[in-house]
């Protein structure tokens, strides 16, 4: 019986693996690690059926900030770490934040773009770090592989990242910071980068036999990780249909894993005499403290969320280049707090001491550090300075320049497509709305965008009606709390003559709106063209109850209450409309032919009718409705004549003839 259960634990490929290789174990790792990308897309998933899009991205943002203070909880909170590192802990956060709040005033492109460039990186080196670790718990220290790891990391997610789009966010701040960049050089890194990637790719899995057949594998656990990380990575911005949700998938599989190892490490490291008070107490081996570690991190995330509330924007710019700061100083602290190369850090994460595989530093540490800062402010200071002079690109330019390194950018074309509506040009934007949808189908923002532009000319064919609806139809699956998804879905669908969807549209835009007047007011005339007249009614009222001068509904209002046999109320309705649009040819000439031929005797003013027509003969002159005018004029004449009033009589049939002519 127990060797019957042995074979079947061997059998397994997770209980194959020695329990010393994984950083855990293997339920936590594959739940923490290596398989949470799995179970975010299916928390997502229910999220987006049954949350707000909204909502996701605010817990995205308080997570992204919130997974900063472990480190912080590192860095000022371990004497050991303090004393080896006392001015970069000290220092940096001080001039990182002093700087990224003065520049957030002056809303620095260079800024950004140092923001964008370290946060990829940031990310990139988790991956690397994991796979490190894993391989040196399975005691597999070769130099070689360790190189190759890096080189494989870098050139691999530069591939992706340029695949994705995620290299254009770059480039845009690069050219409105006033950088330059020939397209044929571009072209030329391009094809070299491929072709190094390609090259160390075959060393990678040559190195791989090579180690195999030595009896020194690498970690399964690592190559797992990479391809997962990667993989994952190419699904959340390339292929997820919406930006919130890629965003959030990244943010929650970094967040998490960061969390989890930074736990883990501190949880070990409390267990040591020279670790700090704060951290012997709160990395104990107790659920209430891992409930408090995760809200504590919650907490300080939300700082993130009261900031970008604030409406005065003073404050509001102050609170996010704080914000911006405390991103840089975490990726900073991140580069020297938990290095492998470090005896401390080996011994808390159980790898063997002096056997890990290390780089070879020709400079000290002391040295090698000021040279990297020195080799990256230099060049950031330069950028600098030249966006300050005057020489940065307008937002349209640096799309523009973009589009001609990567023509097949769809993030360039979409922005263009926003932008150059402002100088009057749309059949442009149209263009570049096209494009980024075909370059990137099913994308919620770019089906709503290029069906934006679309809705607004006013010679849609059906076919070309029938695309914008299917646009809508296909973003609402992502952004089903966005009212001007529904609003103009239902538009769309008024215009092809589908009445009974447009009204079920409007109906799930109020929804999310229900004080919109307009909504309603839509709605009706979509329930008036079914003949479902009470509903309709009911709308109008909605619209009025919501904007007492929605002049529209008002009109609308009093014919449907004519067509009922409410002729009190009609009229009514007609003088309260025309009290908000006095000037409205179509009230003025609507409430005169109701007064003319309104069945209830009692109800008839002709001499309130002569004053609207005369008003409305004026206004008629320049326009297309001057056949109408005209022929309620001849039938006042004619009324007028029956009353013997025939001085009017003729003014009003001369003034129709003049109409006519």
């Amino acid at each position: 019986m127990a060797s019957t259960q042995t074979s079947r634990t061997s059998d397994s490929p997770v209980s194959a693996i020695s329990q010393q290789h994984w950083i855990i174990g293997p339920r936590e790792d594959l739940v923490l690690f290596l398989g949470s990308p799995l179970l975010l897309v299916v928390a997502f998933w229910f999220a987006q059926r049954f949350w707000s899009l909204t909502a996701l991205s605010g817990f995205a943002t308080v997570l992204a900030m919130g997974h900063y203070l472990p480190g912080f909880i590192r860095a000022y909170g371990d004497p050991a770490l303090f004393r080896r590192f006392p001015l970069r802990i000290v220092l940096a956060p001080i001039f990182l934040i002093s700087l990224t709040t003065f520049l957030a005033n002056k809303e620095s492109q260079t800024l950004l773009l140092v923001v964008v460039a370290w946060g990829a990186w940031h990310w990139l080196m988790q991956i690397y770090g994991f796979a490190r670790i894993y391989d040196a718990k399975a005691k597999h220290f070769d130099n070689l592989s360790a190189r190759l790891d890096y080189a494989f990391c870098i050139l691999w997610f530069g591939v992706i990242y340029w695949q994705t789009d995620g290299a254009s966010a770059v480039l845009m701040r690069y050219y409105r910071a006033g950088g330059w960049l020939s397209p044929q050089f571009a072209v030329f890194v391009i094809w070299a980068w491929a072709a190094l990637t390609c090259l160390v790719s075959v060393a990678y899995v040559a190195n791989l036999v090579r180690c195999w057949q030595a009896g020194q594998a690498p970690s399964v656990l690592k190559l797992t990780l990479m391809a997962v990380s990667l993989l994952f990575y190419l699904y959340a911005f390339g292929y997820a249909d919406n930006k919130i949700l890629a965003y959030a998938l990244f943010e929650g599989f970094h967040d998490i894993q960061y969390l989890a190892i930074v736990w883990v490490f501190n949880r070990r490291r409390a267990q040591a005499a020279d670790s700090g008070a704060f951290t012997r107490f709160l990395f104990q081996q107790r659920t209430a403290l891992v409930v408090l570690y995760v809200f504590l991190c919650l907490g300080f995330g939300s700082y993130d969320y009261i900031a970008r509330s604030i409406q005065e924007e003073q404050i509001s710019r102050i609170a996010l280049g704080v914000i911006t700061g405390l991103a840089l100083v975490h990726f900073y602290f991140d580069g020297f707090i938990w290095r492998m190369r470090e005896p401390e850090t080996r011994s808390t994460l159980g790898v063997e001491q002096g056997s890990v595989a290390l780089l070879r530093r020709r400079l000290t540490p002391g040295i090698r550090h000021a040279l990297l800062w020195t080799i990256l402010l230099v060049p950031l200071s330069i950028l600098g300075w030249t966006e300050v002079s005057a020489n940065s690109m307008s937002e349209a330019e640096a799309c523009q320049a973009v589009l001609e390194v990567r023509p097949q950018s769809h993030k360039a074309h979409f922005l263009l497509s926003t932008l150059l509506p402002d100088s009057g040009q749309d059949a442009l934007a149209l263009e570049h709305a096209r494009a980024a949808l075909q370059l990137r189908s099913d994308y919620d923002l770019y089906e709503t965008r290029f069906a934006d532009l679309m809705l607004v000319r006013a010679d849609l064919s059906p076919d070309d009606l029938d695309l914008v609806i299917d646009c809508y139809a296909k973003a609402a699956k992502t952004q089903r709390h966005e009212f001007g998804v529904y609003s103009n879905w239902a538009l769309a669908l008024a215009r092809r003559g589908h009445f009974e969807e447009a009204a079920f549209r409007y109906s799930q835009a109020l929804q999310i709106d229900s004080t919109n007047a307009e909504l309603h007011f839509n709605r009706a005339r979509c329930l008036m063209q079914m003949g479902n007249f009470l509903e309709s009614r009911q709308a109008l009222l909605d619209a009025v109850a919501n904007d007492p001068d929605h002049g529209q509904a008002y009109l609308l209002l009093a014919s449907l209450y004519g067509m009922q046999g409410q002729f009190a109320d009609a009229l009514q309705a007609f003088q309260r409309a025309l009290q908000i649009t006095p000037d409205s040819l179509a009230t003025l000439a609507s409430f005169a032919e109701a007064l003319l031929t309104v069945p209830n005797e009692q109800l008839r003013d002709l001499s309130k009718c002569q004053e609207l027509l005369e008003q409305a003969s004026r206004i008629a002159s320049a326009t297309d409705e001057k056949n109408r005018v005209a022929m309620l004029c001849r039938q006042l004449s004619q009324a007028l004549r029956k009353k013997n009033d025939l001085a009017n009589s003729e003014r009003f049939a001369e003034i129709a003839d003049g109409l006519s002519e």
